[in-house]
């Protein structure tokens, strides 16, 4: 049986990958097929006096080395807007937008991103 997912915390960020299929905890805890499925990153984020150190880019470098060792070959995140040039470095590609309803009731822009682990 697969773990349901990996995190790990760093000093000004943290990030994991997952093996369920949410891109939000709880959602959906169905494990995913890694030859049909991507690996969802869930949950990342850089403190802000923190960006710019290549703290984010460690972060998805692990997430994907994770994946691609429990046999998937590709990678979905659900970026909200700030975080969609990072992504889009590290070659994730838009496939969807959407809007993310907070748990107090704000709305955040958001974008359905995917990329190959390799």
């Amino acid at each position: 049986m697969r773990p349901t997912g990996r995190s790990w915390p760093a000093a000004g960020g943290a990030g994991g990958t997952s093996s369920s299929n949410s891109t939000t905890a709880g959602a959906d805890d169905r494990l995913l097929d890694p030859a049909t499925e991507p690996a969802r990153i869930r949950a990342m984020f850089v403190r802000g006096d923190w960006t710019r150190r290549g703290l984010g880019r460690a972060i998805l470098d692990t997430c994907a080395a994770a994946a691609k060792a429990e046999g998937f070959t590709s990678l979905a995140l659900m970026a909200t807007l700030p975080g969609v040039p990072l992504y889009q470095a590290f070659g994730f590609k838009e496939v969807d937008q959407a809007e993310l309803t907070m748990p107090d009731g704000v709305v955040l822009g958001g974008v359905a991103m995917e990329r190959s682990v390799d």
